[in-house]
């Protein structure tokens, strides 16, 4: 048993050694910027939530937690709104960010969704935040937080928020010519954030795939 334990650990610290010589290929960026309710104007601010609100309501009137929506920036119309569709399609892709999408692209016929906005309750995970990357979404607007999400209610999560995969975009232009999506987070979280189920406390018969057990710095670790 002990040997085992000793075997374990050194396979932890190569695979650890390793990762730290780990060196991109190619130039990397700081993690984009993430503007906060309180770094937006009121009427852009107040647009927000109205936003978010109508697909919180949405994701309530559906049994839902993750709800999504796509906007017309010009007219401020909302022109597509879905929720979570894992459950259905028994597929653990079709999150809402994807289902709406894909609704959005196959009736409209859109490539380029530049000048449209992507509401989602949750941040977006690194599959939905490539995919609005990829088509163009000029703006990103979440209510809960990855780190909430995972560190606070025990859910499931790939560990990389939005504004480090949305740093890297550069790639799908030639460089120096790509213009990021702007991402807007925590709008209407209060709200948000009581949807989500907390799976660090479940009850005696709540077993769930996706609860974990987070492995989550403290702030001032975070810090360092």
């Amino acid at each position: 048993m002990k040997s085992a334990t000793i075997l374990l650990l050194l396979a932890a610290f190569v695979a650890f050694s390793a990762a730290s010589e780990y060196k991109a290929p190619w130039v990397e960026f700081d993690p984009s910027r993430v503007y906060r309710p309180q770094d937006l104007r009121q009427s852009e601010r107040l647009f927000h939530e109205a936003k978010m609100k109508e697909i919180v309501d949405h994701a309530i009137s559906k049994g839902s937690v993750f709800a999504s929506s796509v906007v017309n920036a010009t007219s401020g119309q909302t022109i597509c709104i879905n929720t979570n569709a894992v459950g259905q399609k028994k597929d653990m892709t079709q999150h809402g960010e994807i289902v709406v999408m894909q609704n959005c692209s196959s009736i409209y016929g859109l490539f380029d969704w530049t000048g449209f906005y992507l509401y989602t309750t949750g941040e977006s995970c690194p599959m939905c935040q490539s995919a609005a990357m990829w088509n163009r979404y000029s703006k990103i607007i979440f209510g809960s937080s990855i780190k909430f999400l995972y560190c606070n209610h025990c859910q499931a999560q790939i560990l990389i928020e939005s504004q480090v995969i949305n740093s890297m975009g550069y790639g799908l232009n030639d460089f120096g010519e790509y213009v990021p999506a702007q991402i807007i987070g925590g709008i209407l979280e209060e709200n948000t954030n009581s949807l989500f189920k907390n799976y660090c406390n479940p009850g005696p018969y709540d077993t769930n795939s996706q609860s974990v057990h987070p492995a989550c710095l403290t702030d001032s670790e975070s810090d360092e």
